[in-house]
């Protein structure tokens, strides 16, 4: 899917579950632009398009 254009976040279905609120904040500041490089922590995988192009 990133090869396609599409920016993926993975999250854990046990932290949306437990920590909704983190996982939302997370979400905003994908949207909102704020979180825009690539990031891989043990509870969450964010890799940006590999296109300039916005969707």
């Amino acid at each position: 899917m990133n090869r396609n254009g599409w920016s993926v976040l993975r999250v854990w279905h046990a932290d949306v579950l437990a920590s909704r609120k983190s996982v939302l904040d997370t979400i905003v500041a994908i949207l909102g632009g704020r979180l825009n490089e690539k990031m891989i922590a043990v509870d969450a995988k964010y890799l940006p398009t590999a296109i300039s192009e916005k969707r």
